[in-house]
């Protein structure tokens, strides 16, 4: 009787708490963005920090449009007079994208709670020292109605370097 009003308790407790995962809903980050260069970080010193190529250090997408599913999201970015466009599946499985004309990136996504994590590696070819290769993390929140983008990028041998951007949703 004891053994059985124990085992009974247990699993009472047990369905009460929610699983990790199943309690909380993924942030849908659908939507039209616009850059807000007022509640973003300032555009970064120039020089050799943090991820050249195209538009340089300083280039930010002016808008965003992201489409999610189930299953992946989409996010297309203008940057000036250019675009580009880079799918990521949301099964924390690898996901290739081409940067520019050349070079390919390779990225996770994962959530942190109501964020969600895209860690990328973009191999950008041989140096006389060898392979060069940019790593960043985006983390993207969603709070009423903007959209936070916190950038960090690695970039050998000149550091990493980290800012804000902000967007809010086109009406």
């Amino acid at each position: 009787m004891k053994r059985t009003l124990i085992v009974g308790v247990a699993l009472a407790a047990l369905v009460a708490l929610p699983a990790p995962g199943w309690a909380q809903a993924k942030t849908d980050f659908s939507g039209a963005w616009t850059f807000d260069p007022g509640k973003s970080d300032p555009t970064p010193a120039s020089g050799r920090r943090g991820g050249g190529g195209r538009g340089g250090p300083a280039a930010v997408a002016t808008s965003l449009t992201v489409t999610q599913t189930a299953t992946q999201i989409t996010i297309d970015r203008t940057v000036g007079q250019g675009a580009t466009s880079a799918v990521y599946k949301l099964d924390a499985s690898e996901s290739t994208n081409l940067v520019g004309d050349v070079f390919l990136s390779k990225s996770r996504v994962s959530w942190e709670g109501p964020k969600l994590v895209i860690t990328t590696r973009k191999d950008m070819g041989l140096t006389p020292t060898g392979p060069m290769a940019e790593e960043s993390k985006e983390v993207l929140t969603l709070e009423g109605g903007v959209l936070t983008i916190v950038l960090s990028t690695r970039v050998p041998p000149a550091g990493e370097q980290t800012r804000k951007l902000v967007y809010t949703k086109k009406s």
